[in-house]
């Protein structure tokens, strides 16, 4: 009767220590397996002005700029299901938001490069705004992301800048492009890189790049010719006569160039654009001051307004077949949420400066 009991004991001791590892296991996966779907949101709302720092500048605005921004991270089983009940989030795929050619660790590499970018394009328009010189120079194409299994990734690295093709100056992508652009598949070309401060000579082969889904191989479901960089950059000497610095090591991407322009302007000019309200807004910016589409407005929209935002400045864009303008959507989010903020659209950074300039002091 003794063993008999020890025995039964014994079973009943192995199925308890399988229960809780199965427990175990299933709260482990459940909680911390990552799922390729990534979680959007609003993420930090950033007041330009402890951001970019102007030599010598005037600081005595009233109100703010903000500068907002989309927070994303990996989902796991857990973070899915609770997602589900946040009007305020939203579940992409992660190949939806990051191409085919990139990995995630790539992708968010490259926002960093596009960022610094944005600020240069934010730098040349407000100096010029402001009646101010800065000077402007061209010299070479960035690698910022390379394609996989292609002849650029086996001797090019991101931060490579391009200087010719041949004989031939690439001082922008577009003269890059000039300069591969009539040579057949199979030719093998030297081009001179700057890497590291010191300039090297390394040779790659044209060769027919896959087509793309999303049309990032070239002309959409036809394959392109090239040598394997992916979304390179115009590398540039941008020298304004002012020290200005940004603290935005943590954040990626082109979306914050009209805000970072506006401040720029405003720590430029001894005028207060801000007026005394607190403004926020978002959108590409180029040379020329036009005002650009980005992603994630919705997420934007609400971070504003959750930081206090009267106002939100949305480019008024052209959007592509069967989508809204980011003003669009703007304005259904503001809506949608009772949000009360009023959403401004902007073509160029005049029609920016145009609206603050028309608004009573605060």
């Amino acid at each position: 009767m003794l063993k008999r009991n020890k025995l039964l004991i014994g079973r009943f001791h192995t199925r308890d220590v399988a229960r809780a590892l199965a427990l175990i296991a299933f709260l482990l996966v459940f909680f911390f397996w990552p799922l390729p779907y990534l979680i959007l949101s609003p993420g930090e709302v950033l007041d330009l002005s402890s951001v970019v720092h102007v030599e010598d500048a005037y600081h005595d605005e009233l109100g703010s700029f903000l500068m907002t921004t989309v927070h994303s991270e990996t989902s796991t089983p857990y973070t899915l299901l609770v997602s589900e009940f946040k009007r305020s989030e939203q579940v992409v795929r992660e190949q939806d938001l990051v191409p085919p050619e990139e990995g995630l660790e790539q992708y968010f590499d490259r926002q960093k490069w596009v960022m610094h970018d944005s600020q240069e394009n934010a730098l040349i328009v407000a100096f010029r705004m402001a009646g101010l010189p800065i000077q402007v120079e061209n010299i070479g194409v960035l690698v910022t992301s390379l394609i996989p299994d292609t002849p650029a990734a086996q001797v090019l690295k991101e931060g490579d800048v391009i200087k010719t093709v041949g004989d031939t100056p690439t001082p922008t992508v577009q003269a890059l492009i000039e300069a591969l652009g009539p040579l057949p598949v199979g030719t093998r070309v030297k081009l001179l890189v700057e890497r590291d401060g010191k300039t090297e000579p390394v040779e790659v082969e044209v060769v027919d790049l896959p087509a793309s889904n999303e049309g990032r191989g070239g002309v959409k479901g036809m394959s392109a010719k090239g040598i394997g960089l992916f979304s390179p950059m115009t590398k540039r000497r941008v020298e304004p006569p002012l020290t200005v610095t940004f603290d935005t090591e943590k954040i990626g991407g082109p979306s914050a160039g009209l805000m970072f322009a506006l401040e720029l302007i405003n720590q430029l000019i001894p005028e207060d654009l801000t007026r005394g309200y607190t403004i926020a807004g978002t959108g590409t910016i180029d040379e020329e001051g036009r005002i650009g589409r980005i992603g994630g407005i919705r997420f934007k929209v609400l971070g504003a307004h959750a930081a206090g935002a009267t106002y939100f400045l949305a480019p008024d864009d052209t959007p592509p077949p069967g989508a809204k303008s980011n003003y669009e959507e703007a304005k259904e989010t503001n809506e949608a949420f009772s949000l009360g903020m009023t959403i401004v659209p902007v073509k160029t950074i005049e029609d920016a400066l145009r609206f603050l300039r028309s608004l009573p002091p605060h």
